[in-house]
């Protein structure tokens, strides 16, 4: 909003004065403003641009009417609001004085009679717009402001104004109301329908913090905090502050309820239970205290009753993990049909995208319908399956241990949703490209992320990821990854391409960090309680090996279990529960990969159609985000595409728009990205022909030898030259703390590396302007990726930030004066003006795109015609495997088959 306050002054001179930017939230920009007419001071709120486009002008203005008559000496009133140039704006009165957040962050603590007179009157402005069906929806501390000590709400009924005039659209832009640590649970999983009890768990919330010094949820990302509100209960107050009397924390507690139905009706019988020394509350830590001096009996017996009760779990844990199922029970097999639809699934969606419960008790798996594709869930108590709300675009799903949660991969991000429902929560940006993790028995997942190339660890609640193996060490993509019961390690499934013709199968032990073999020529294992490990061959057999789970060791000879398993570009269809249920798919092997990649081209307006109608990609390396890129002319494209038959990866160059496709590189190494020279005549791309990934040229026509254009001592990922030919701009990525970080080396005289962008955070997809004096690039340094742009080659004289609900694949417009980057939701378009410094003028969407389009947040997968009117994409089409798959079957109890085989053995 600091580069548009100029517009924003001209569209209200006739009205108010605008003076200096107060603060910014989420919903708006605060503007100190003087109101001509009455002669007084004022706060202008402008809602976000984006907020406002979706929104729009007239539903808002008519929406935000309700709010206006809420006139109460603790709600701040509303005096004006209005539409101006593309500015959404309401008016306010300007407090002087501090927050409620203010007083807070100086003391901390308040003391009970100052936090429960406070209360009174808070609840006292609820109950107010309450009664006229007015639903704040963002009670907080920064909305509290402190006026000769009396507390004024402000913003009251802005959210619920905004709320309704966004509609569905606005959920849809991923912005969310509401502030996580004072959100109710039914408010953070995305209840449209919220009453008065949503307020008094704010409310609640905010006491709470009054009187601990921290509110009652409290993690390392917004998505950890939603997950306590959601899962955990709050620490009693007594244990921070042992003299706050008891009412007072029951009646806390109970507003804090998960259920609005265990809550207080009204913000006034919340005040009521804070006022009333004999309110007491069932299950509070209040309702008893043992008296000072005297033995808690009571409490030692449940100490000693929950610590046999904790011995009984180990010991039964112990027996199930290494020991074969004691009763024997029948084996059953029958075809199923998953697919909500009655379609038989096809094997990529077997593989990707399908998961059982550790209990055998559900399978989720992804589904394409009419209204989209999302996942999936058929509890086996059920006769249908039904959707997944909030997993739309959803793919390869897996279970936490408890079988409560599911994981899955969404537009590059792993997220999880609780298993009955409610808001999914993003848990990492690495989600990569949809390949099924390991949900450990620690509290801890393990995924692969990226392109295929990185092993990462993080948090149930999400966080920072470690990383645990990257591809160059195995010298395969990683295409699988499953856990080692007890914690120790995770098995992992390596391919040297897809489809997987030649692969591993991999041990990680997290103890010491190292990595071996276990399987040879194998493409899937799994530990399982029987105390062996299953691995799949490339013709549809399942065996079982012995394993030592404390050496990580096969500890005996491997037998045959199963021997139908069908499989998709080599990679098997089969997944195994905890309890022995058993789903896979009979029939044939087969090395088909289903895969077809369309490119496209698809205007500003969003209009599409084929390039080549007669010609598709077959197994693109989708896998190793394998880039593509238009020449400087427009004629030709170059991209990179997977030998079936195992021979590496290839660049291949294709005239446009119909002529022939030719290879570039033939020497079996992975070679990606490829990039063009100034004039068009050359070509670079990344290869690991020499051993380690590094930058290769080539003259685009053929006409001559590879050669290694850079050597360094990291890994490089992408490279460029800039448009004046002196700068050669690439980005490596390693295992070193600053990852994915962005240099330069120029072309002639010195030589030297130079940091452009090296920081602690990972930044990807660097992009020169025509003009040679801007750099554009991608970088998590807020927790999420988002598109920056700084002066080149000094790239110290300035920074900005371009995207702000995420960022990638940012790309230079040939005119110079806009930045192409796409988000989930489509292209978009920075409109920037380098006449005079740097300023972004506007940022807008040019068009949605669907999960169908390849994307990756490492490297550009997209090119732009050189008048800048046309997009090259590419859509992918699954092909289907339907004529090789005989059944999709459901084994159950078949670790006592597997157990009856190892005996006869």
């Amino acid at each position: 909003m600091d580069n548009n306050i100029e517009r924003l002054t001209s569209a209200l001179a006739d009205r108010y004065t605008i003076e200096r930017e107060l603060g910014a939230g989420g919903m708006a920009t605060v503007y100190l403003a003087h109101d001509i007419k009455h002669n007084r001071n004022v706060a202008v709120k402008v809602l976000r641009p984006e907020l406002a486009a979706v929104i729009g002008g007239e539903r808002f203005l008519k929406e935000i009417e309700l709010t206006a008559n809420l006139q109460h000496p603790n709600i701040l009133p509303l005096y004006d609001s209005g539409a101006a140039d593309s500015f959404l704006y309401y008016v306010m009165p300007y407090v002087e004085g501090e927050t409620l957040r203010d007083r807070l962050d100086r003391e901390r603590q308040l003391s009970v009679e100052e936090t429960v007179g406070l209360a009174k009157a808070i609840a006292g402005a609820l109950s107010f717009a309450h009664e006229r069906g007015v639903v704040h929806r963002d009670i907080k501390p920064e909305n509290i402001l402190l006026q000769s000590g009396q507390p004024v709400v402000a913003d009251f009924g802005i959210a619920l104004a905004v709320s309704h005039a966004g509609g569905t659209r606005l959920t849809e832009t991923g912005l969310s109301l509401g502030t996580p640590h004072y959100m109710s649970p039914e408010q953070a999983t995305g209840d449209r329908t919220l009453d008065a009890r949503s307020d008094v768990y704010s409310l609640g919330a905010m006491v709470y913090e009054m009187l601990v010094g921290d509110p009652p949820h409290i993690g390392s990302s917004v998505q950890a905090v939603v997950a306590k509100i959601l899962t955990d209960d709050p620490t009693p107050i007594t244990r921070a502050r042992k003299l706050v009397p008891p009412n007072v924390e029951a009646a806390v507690l109970m507003a804090l309820a998960k259920s609005p139905a265990d809550r207080f009706t009204t913000a006034v019988k919340f005040v009521e239970a804070l006022t009333n020394p004999s309110f007491t509350m069932s299950g509070t830590t209040a309702t008893a205290q043992p008296q000072a001096g005297s033995p808690d009996r009571h409490g030692r017996v449940l100490v000693i009753l929950a610590l046999v009760s904790v011995l009984l779990l180990v010991v039964a844990a112990v027996g199930w993990l290494r020991s074969p199922p004691a009763v024997e029970r029948g084996v059953s097999r029958q075809r199923i049909v998953l697919d909500a639809d009655s379609v038989p699934m096809e094997g990529g969606t077997l593989y990707f995208a399908t998961a059982l419960a550790p209990d055998g008790s559900a399978i989720v798996f992804r589904t394409d319908t009419t209204e989209g594709n999302s996942l999936w869930i058929k509890e086996r108590d059920r006769a249908m399956p039904v959707p997944l709300p909030g997993t739309e675009g959803g793919r390869a799903p897996f279970f936490s241990p408890d079988g409560q949660w599911i994981a899955f991969s969404a537009d590059g991000r792993l997220n999880k949703i609780a298993r009955g429902g409610g808001a999914a929560i993003t848990l990492s940006d690495s989600g990569g490209l949809g390949v099924p993790g390991a949900w450990m028995e620690d509290g801890t997942i393990v995924f692969i992320g990226g392109d295929l190339t990185m092993l990462l660890r993080i948090p149930e609640e999400g966080g920072a990821a470690e990383r645990l193996l990257t591809a160059d060490e195995i010298g395969q993509l990683l295409l699988g990854v499953h856990p080692v019961f007890g914690g120790r390690g995770v098995l992992v499934s390596g391919c040297t391409t897809f489809p997987c013709t030649q692969g591993n199968v991999w041990v990680v032990d997290f103890d010491d960090g190292s990595h071996r073999p276990l399987f040879e020529n194998s493409s899937g294992a799994w530990h399982i309680p029987t105390g062996h490990v299953v691995y799949a061959n490339r013709t549809g057999g399942i065996f079982a090996v012995p394993f030592d789970v404390d050496d990580l060791q096969l500890t005996g000879a491997a037998i045959p279990v199963l021997s139908d398993v069908q499989s998709f570009g080599g990679l098997p269809l089969f997944h195994v529960s905890r309890n022995g249920t058993v789903l896979h798919a009979a029939g044939r092997p087969s090395m088909q990969s289903g895969l077809k990649n369309k490119p496209v081209w698809i205007t500003r307006d969003g209009d599409e159609a084929l390039v080549d109608s007669s010609w598709s990609l077959e197994a693109v390396t989708t896998v190793g985000n394998a880039g593509l890129s238009i020449s400087p002319d427009g004629t030709r494209f170059a991209f990179s595409v997977v030998d079936p038959g195992g021979d590496g990866s290839h660049v291949v160059v294709k005239q446009l728009p119909t002529g022939p496709a030719s290879r570039l590189t033939f020497d079996g190494s992975q070679n990606i990205r490829p990039t063009w020279s100034v004039d068009g005549s050359e070509i670079l791309w990344v290869s690991n022909r020499s051993g380690r990934q590094t930058i290769w040229r080539k003259r685009a026509d053929g006409s001559q030898e590879a050669r290694q254009l850079l050597a360094s001592d990291r890994p490089v990922w992408e490279a460029l030259w800039t448009p004046d030919g002196e700068w050669l701009v690439f980005r490596t990525d390693d295992l070193a703390p600053g990852r994915g970080d962005i240099l330069a080396r120029r072309t002639s005289g010195d030589t030297t590396d130079v940091e452009l962008v090296a920081t602690p955070a990972e930044e990807t997809s660097p992009t020169v302007s025509p003009d040679g004096r801007w750099l554009a690039y991608a970088s998590d340094e807020s927790g999420a990726k988002q598109i920056y742009v700084r002066p080149f080659p000094d790239v110290t004289a300035g920074r900005w930030q371009i995207s702000i609900n995420g960022g990638w694949e940012p790309t230079w417009a040939h005119n110079g004066r806009e930045l192409f980057f796409r988000d989930r939701e489509g292209m978009n378009v920075a409109v920037v003006s380098t006449t005079d410094g740097f300023r972004i003028d506007g940022v807008r969407q040019l068009f949605p795109l669907s999960s169908e389009y390849l994307t990756n947040d490492d490297h550009r997968y997209y090119g732009v015609t050189p008048d800048d009117q046309r997009f090259l994409l590419l859509r992918s089409e699954a092909g289907s495997l339907a004529a090789d798959i005989e059944a999709i079957v459901l084994i159950e109890n078949w670790f006592e088959e597997l157990r009856r085989g190892a005996e006869g053995r």
